[in-house]
């Protein structure tokens, strides 16, 4: 075989290989919160609704979701989606941009964490998986990452809670949330050859 059909030959079976390698995939529904904040279900003392104002990358009618905790005294809530398929014993990784703007009439702290669940549509045990850490206050957008965590053996779903804390008993206290990932770690990246090359692949020729 000449040098240029072995070349060749190697790139059709890394374009193959490629092709059926997955890449790590975001399972949340309505991540960036492109114009509504449908998929997303909101908890008692919060109103959930959607900011075309605010993007954690500043891209005009894209938007991101706030949550305006208004209870009376202190409450702890949010907003959750909860994803079925979820691979037991995998890692998974948790992150999201939130923004907390100073000069509110009421305080508080607000993260994005998830909890397993034994059984499909976030039933059965529960049990905690990864979180962000707190954001206290912010007029800017911050990232928060929530690092990997494993999923129990025995878990099916999992449930996404954008969490928002109110710890003073006067006053409304809101967060705005955007581009919310969780997403299977481990898994072998592809580009998906959209590029028109071969850049993200190497071949080792004998």
């Amino acid at each position: 075989m000449s040098r240029m059909v072995a070349r060749m030959a190697a790139a059709v079976c890394v374009a193959v290989l490629g092709a059926s390698l997955a890449a790590a995939q975001n399972l949340v529904v309505n991540a960036d919160f492109h114009g509504d904040v449908s998929g997303w279900t909101q908890l008692s003392d919060v109103t959930l609704s959607w900011d075309g104002s605010s993007d954690y990358q500043n891209q005009p009618g894209s938007g991101s979701a706030e949550i305006l905790n208004e209870a009376a005294g202190t409450a702890n809530s949010g907003a959750i989606q909860c994803i079925d398929g979820i691979v037991g014993g995998e890692s998974y990784d948790l992150s999201a941009w939130l923004r907390a703007p100073t000069g509110q009439t009421g305080e508080g702290h607000a993260t994005v964490f998830v909890w397993w669940y034994t059984q499909p549509g976030c039933s059965g045990t529960m049990s905690s998986g990864p979180i962000t850490p707190w954001l206290y206050t912010s007029d800017s957008w911050v990232e928060l990452d929530g690092g990997s965590g494993d999923s129990p053996l025995s878990v099916q779903s999992a449930l996404v809670y954008l969490n928002i804390y109110k710890t003073s008993v006067p006053g409304e206290y809101r967060v705005s949330y955007d581009h919310v990932v969780f997403e299977r770690t481990g898994l072998i990246f592809a580009d998906g050859f959209e590029e028109g090359d071969l850049m993200a692949w190497s071949v080792t020729m004998p």
